[in-house]
């Protein structure tokens, strides 16, 4: 599943315009939708969260068009954010009453709880998560 769209130009600092911020809760729930259709419904919570912080990221701080893409193979999950920034994510280092910083913190928190991973490519232009899907027994694949 891949889904692209279009982001409303804004002066930098200014907060998302409302068709942008609906964005992210659009994106999380064609994801529970499609993991609800796999019978994946276990990983339902932590993929919503993960689409959250990255669809924000890809909005917040991105250019240009986004691309959200979805895949299920082989007991992989692979959660993918495209936008047109040329500048990588970066991980911060949060103080405990900071408001902002910890979305990719939790990203690689979430995936090393389920035994998967994350990641940048094309130039800080993708930003990437994979979490191993649960076997029919219930345990990890």
């Amino acid at each position: 599943m891949s889904v692209s769209f279009e982001v409303d130009k804004r002066p930098p600092g200014a907060p998302l315009s409302k068709s942008d911020a609906r964005r992210v809760e659009q994106m999380r729930r064609l994801a529970a939708a499609r993991l609800h259709y796999c019978a994946l419904a276990e990983l339902v919570e932590p993929v919503r969260l993960i689409v959250s912080e990255l669809v924000t990221n890809a909005l917040e701080h991105g250019e240009g068009p986004v691309t959200f893409t979805l895949l299920w193979s082989r007991g992989t999950v692979e959660i993918t954010v495209r936008d047109g920034s040329s500048e990588r994510p970066k991980e911060q280092n949060p103080n405990p009453t900071s408001e902002n910083g910890r979305g990719l913190l939790l990203v690689a928190w979430i995936a090393d709880e389920h035994d998967g991973a994350w990641g940048i490519r094309r130039g800080g232009r993708e930003t990437w998560c994979t979490l191993q899907a649960p076997s029919p027994g219930g345990g990890a694949a």
